[in-house]
């Protein structure tokens, strides 16, 4: 997967679709790319803004972030 752009605009689309397993197996999946090679997991993540927004909307999905706010002035 490193070098390979994601092409698929839908992405953030699928993941929308996913079950709670399958959300968790992909953050699961991440974690362990995360912890075997951090520098080729921030790699793919650079080269690819649109599955690094998937992770963060799957994040959102399951709870373990809240989505952003916006700022009333």
């Amino acid at each position: 997967m490193a070098g390979k752009q994601v092409a698929d605009e839908g992405l953030p689309a699928n993941i929308a679709g996913m079950s709670k397993n399958q959300l968790y197996d992909i953050m699961s999946n991440m974690k362990t790319l995360i912890e075997q090679n951090q520098q080729q997991a921030r790699e793919i993540l650079i080269q690819n803004p649109l599955l690094t927004k998937a992770l963060f909307q799957a994040q959102i999905m399951l709870g373990m972030v809240k989505p952003p706010q916006a700022v009333c002035f």
